[in-house]
């Protein structure tokens, strides 16, 4: 499977997560961590493609798959998107799932590649002559279909490896992203496929490769440590439990449990005298 189908052909049944063609991936099993069973299931997370989201895709799939680059993402012949002409174009691309970048981001992208190839750890990290990219695995946990596509697999080295763009390459920022998106969720789940499918090529250790998003497009190599993947990996089993738990008895509570809950004032509203 080329890596632009992932997302089409591995898609989640989210009415019954045990079908044999459904497989559940990391980002929709994050959802439930911010909304009730009920949302999750009848109220799916809808795509909408941000800047900054079309931008890390687009340093991704430039440095990681450069064959399939123009094929996803194409600049625009057309100044603005006023005319007739120039609007049947866009909803064209837009229909074909390209990505229309403008002439001044593209060169960002070059430049954050430029910016992780020069990188004294990141470049020889990501050099495609040394592993695979867009690895993409299958496997179960606890009976449930999942799926997972590794940005960059090394050769010979005990760690898996994940692409990043970030606001700011920092570490207070890459511990709030980290905690935002499930990243230590993300970690557990795509060693454990990688080790399920690879008995002789077992991984231990998960990094990423972070690049910043605007200029001057530093880059940081930081590796998660083995206690934050054991939290995400029970923290992904618990989501899992629930979900499973909804799906065999088909119930699938909203808010407080569908329970009566008692809610009054706010706590700092405890102190106010009348």
């Amino acid at each position: 499977m080329k890596p632009q189908d992932y997302h089409k052909n591995l898609v989640c049944n989210r009415a019954n997560i045990f079908s044999k063609s459904s497989f559940l991936s990391k980002s929709v099993l994050w959802e439930l961590e911010n909304k009730t069973p009920k949302a999750w299931r009848f109220a799916p997370r809808e795509f909408v493609a941000s800047d900054a989201m079309a931008f890390g895709s687009a340093v991704d799939c430039k440095l990681l798959t450069p064959d399939l680059f123009g094929a996803e993402f194409t600049t625009s012949p057309f100044d603005s998107f006023r005319t007739k002409e120039a609007k049947e174009w866009k909803a064209e691309q837009i229909a074909s799932g390209v990505t229309i970048l403008t002439d001044e981001r593209l060169k960002e992208v070059g430049k954050a590649i430029e910016s992780i190839e020069s990188h004294p750890i990141a470049g020889p990290m990501l050099d495609l002559a040394n592993g695979k990219s867009q690895s993409i695995q299958t496997g179960k946990i606890k009976g449930v279909n999942f799926k997972s596509m590794l940005d960059f697999v090394e050769s010979d080295m005990p760690y898996l490896t994940d692409l990043k763009t970030i606001r700011k390459v920092d570490r207070r920022t890459i511990e709030k992203h980290s905690f935002d998106f499930g990243y230590a969720i993300q970690a557990a789940i795509y060693r454990k496929l990688w080790n399920q499918n690879h008995p002789e090529d077992q991984r231990q250790g998960f990094r990423f490769v972070w690049v910043e998003s605007c200029a001057p497009y530093e880059v940081a190599v930081t590796e998660m440590p083995e206690s934050d993947i054991q939290y995400g990996e029970a923290a992904a089993v618990a989501l899992l439990d629930r979900l499973i738990d909804c799906t065999q008895s088909n119930h699938w509570p909203g808010p407080f449990d569908d329970k009566v809950a008692e809610i009054g004032l706010p706590a700092w509203a405890e102190g106010i005298e009348s």
